[in-house]
């Protein structure tokens, strides 16, 4: 899985969209992994939890109700900058290990 390619292609043309929403839970998976492992750094992870919290939260910087597109926009823009935030702080070691043990339990689902 090779993140930063995977969004190139989806800005290129509309395959490589759709392959990256098929990729989410993927994502969402390897996020949740690595904020329970030990081997990561504690403030990306407080990071990436308080920016959910926020996106959760019904206070908004950007209220959806006042400002409808942009509202949403700010919310999916944290939340993809904390999740790279916390994969480039990440080991590199760990994050191989994780997208490998991920990948085998999909290729052992098919």
């Amino acid at each position: 899985m090779k993140f930063g390619s995977i969004f190139m292609q989806s800005a290129r043309n509309p395959a490589g969209f759709m392959k990256t929403l098929l990729m989410l839970p993927k994502f969402f998976r390897l996020i949740f992994r690595l904020l329970f492992d030990r081997r990561v750094p504690f403030f990306p992870k407080l990071l990436f939890a308080s920016t959910m919290i926020y996106a959760l939260s019904p206070l908004d910087f950007l209220p959806e109700f006042l400002f409808p597109l942009l509202g949403f926009t700010d919310d999916v823009l944290l939340i993809i900058l904390s999740a790279k935030h916390l994969f480039k702080s990440c080991p590199a070691v760990v994050l191989q290990e994780h997208v490998a043990e991920l990948e085998k339990k999909q290729t052992a689902e098919r």
